[in-house]
Formats: structure tokens, sequence, C-alpha cells
């Protein structure tokens, strides 16, 4: 079916391809020995792309997938990711422009396995998740596209130090700098102090999706407490999780990777015990505020 596949391409107005995997190679209890679709599918898709330039990828898949080739050469590639029993319907909306979509990758999605620590070793601090990878990946986490644009601007940060007593407010404006409305994810991530142990590049501490008409500006409010997860680790000779004092750089962005304002503040170390200690262990630990 290969070349019914290209002649269909050859005299179709735009071709839709669906490409993914199934439970073969992609279900509980089964790992993948590479990332890459199975099958002769990339071949197919660069065969049909060659037949008619006006060619669109539509990823089926519980999980990630490297499609190097396809991101540098495709016009348009739409990302079903767990798209739910209704996801055709879904996916027809999104093609023919009735939904603008707005989703973001909920982690990194690396070109190859080349690019990942050796299979068995499931230490995330030796180059696995947007946290600790320093290359350049695929897709990095909290990234996606829209039909419209936009633009985040006017950083404020209510203080220049965060202690136990005083928490910073953290703001900024998100504009819908094109022509439909849709929806942005304001994405907040720190850099914590230097520790005397290894610590993430940056961390997600909040985010907030957005709803925008075109034109329309919006002002977003992050709330980053003393007893956030993030500016913590366990000190395990002190049997306790401890805070390092001194800068904070706080980020604000639309991806892990696309960061557009940046501020330093002082992350100060605080002598009273009952005030130290992160507020959880297993959420974000940051509320947020839209106006």
């Amino acid at each position: 079916m290969f070349t019914e596949a290209v002649d269909a391409a050859k005299n179709a107005d735009v071709v839709i391809m669906v490409c993914g995997v199934n439970q073969s190679v992609d279900m509980e209890g089964h790992d993948r020995k590479d990332i890459k679709l199975p099958g002769v599918q990339h071949e197919l898709i660069q065969a049909c792309f060659q037949a008619n330039p006006k060619t669109v990828l539509v990823l089926n898949s519980n999980n990630t997938v490297a499609v190097n080739w396809e991101q540098a050469n495709l016009p348009a590639i739409v990302a079903a990711i767990f798209g739910g029993q209704a996801e055709g319907t879904a996916i027809a909306d999104v093609l023919f422009g009735n939904y603008n979509p707005g989703g973001k990758t909920c982690c990194t999605w690396y070109k190859s396995v080349d690019q990942l620590p050796p299979f068995h070793n499931y230490d995330i601090m030796k180059g696995r998740t947007y946290m600790y990878f320093a290359g350049k990946p695929l897709y990095p986490f909290g990234y996606g596209l829209s039909y419209t644009s936009f633009q985040i601007s006017d950083l404020h940060v209510d203080s220049r130090t965060l202690s136990a007593t005083h928490p910073v407010q953290v703001s900024c404006r998100v504009k819908n700098t094109g022509s439909r409305a849709g929806a942005e994810v304001v994405q907040f991530y720190v850099t914590v102090p230097k520790s005397p142990v290894k610590r993430p590049i940056k961390e997600l501490v909040g985010f907030q999706r957005v709803e925008l008409k075109p034109g329309e500006s919006r002002k977003v409010t992050f709330t980053l407490p003393y007893t956030a997860r993030a500016l913590w680790y366990w000190n395990e000779s002190q049997k306790k999780f401890v805070l390092q004092p001194g800068s904070l750089k706080l980020m604000i962005g639309n991806s892990s990777a696309n960061i557009a304002l940046s501020r330093m503040v002082t992350l100060r170390a605080c002598t009273d015990a009952t005030l130290g200690g992160p507020r959880t262990l297993d959420t974000m630990a940051v509320p947020v505020e839209v106006s």
C-alpha cells in the first residue's frame, strides 16, 4: 500500500498523514528500543512529501517520538497525544480551523536515544528531563504552537528579597498579537542558588493558561512563597530539608527553553526552624492570579 499512498498524495489538494505508534511498542510494562516511528512510516512521510509538499503530519501517540526530518521539512505537524475516544472530531476541528489549539508538551521530546543516558540509569540528574538535560531537544518541555501569536512583557517583581516572612510576587502581561482568539500558557521557572548538591538547571513553579481575543492583553501574577518545594533540597547528614541562601533567578516564558523575562532576587535563610521547610512534596507551590 506504500505506492498507493504516494499516488494518492500526488492527486490530493492537501495530504493529511496520521502516523504514530500502537500497543506493540507503546504500552505499560513494555520498553521501547528507540524513539523513532516504527515500520516504514518515516520513509512513507518523506515519499508523500516529495509527491506533494502540502503535507500535514498528525502524530497519534501516547509518548514522544523523534520526528527530526519531519520537523525540519513539513509545513505543519499536529501532536494528538492521548487524544481520547473523540480524538477524530478534535483533530478535524484543529485541522479545519474550527478550534485553535493551545496545548504544551508535558515532557521533553529528544532527538534520539543518543541524547539520553544508558537505558537502565533512571537517575534524572544524569541528563533526563528539562531540569537536567543540557542539550538541545527536538521539542522542549512546555512547548506548543497556536494559530495566533503572543507577547509576554512588563515583568514586575515586588521585592528584591525572598524570605520566610516575605513571599515574592511576580507579574507580567501577556498579549495576543495575532488575528485569532487563542490561549497561551504562561510559565514561571526558578533557578536556585548553587548548593552543595546538584540542583535543576531550572524548575517550573507555576503556570497559567490565559484565553485572549486578538489584541487583548492581561496581567498574570504569581506568588512565590518561602515554602515553595523547588527552593529546598534534602540534606542527608542533617536528615531534613534545607534551603541554600543566595541569588535566585526568576524566569517567565512560554516554554522551558523560551524564557522571555527574568530577574534576580536574593533568597535569605531563616534561623527560625518553625518557619522553614517545603510546603509540600507533591504539588505545585505557587498560587496564581489573573486579572
